[in-house]
């Protein structure tokens, strides 16, 4: 009688044991990739404010995003390298910024599966200085390279609600990730 109870007892602890393992959440392996920000705390996030963010195997975090460096200047920069380690869901990234800041961010991930990923921030710091900044990430993966689509002479407009700028413009994109932008000077 004394074994059935030992078995009983040692089967619901295996089952208890295996079933925690296999919700465990492989972070290291799920954020190795490119991520494009689609929501900061539920809403869309527009092309100029868009980024993306890629993490590497051997523990380098991307960053391309756009910057505004003065009234009517605005860049695209990408291939910003900053270093990042996990440790559960917690997400630190270390680095230097395009625009020579030093930035240093503990984020925490509530969602991340083979295709989102969702981070709030628990500290942020640039130049030493303690910032704030309650929002909710929201991210996609980019799984297709889409790039060699986008080669070619481009022609348009700004089409959102607040726009005052309402003259066409040109964008030609090169193979090799560049591209030229042409704009009507007066």
């Amino acid at each position: 009688m004394k074994k059935i109870i030992y078995l009983a007892v040692f089967s619901i602890m295996a089952l208890f044991s295996s079933c925690n393992k296999s919700r465990e959440i492989d972070y290291e392996n799920l954020i190795v990739g490119k991520w494009l920000c689609t929501s900061i705390n539920e809403e869309a996030v527009i092309t100029d404010n868009a980024f993306v963010i890629e993490f590497c195997s051997n523990k380098v975090q991307k960053l391309a995003k756009g910057y505004a460096l003065s009234d009517g200047n605005k860049r695209w920069m990408e291939g910003v390298n900053y270093s990042y380690r996990l440790e559960d869901n917690i997400l630190f990234i270390n680095g230097r910024d395009a625009l020579d800041s030093i930035w240093t961010l503990e984020l925490e991930i509530t969602i991340i599966n083979e295709q989102s990923l969702t981070y709030g921030v628990r500290k942020i710091t640039m130049g030493g200085k303690n910032m704030t900044d309650k929002n909710i990430y929201k991210f996609s993966k980019i799984t297709n390279d889409n790039s060699s689509k986008i080669v070619g002479l481009w022609y348009g407009k700004d089409v959102t609600s607040a726009t005052t700028d309402n003259a066409y413009h040109y964008w030609e994109y090169l193979a090799d990730g560049t591209f030229y932008y042409y704009y009507f000077d007066i």
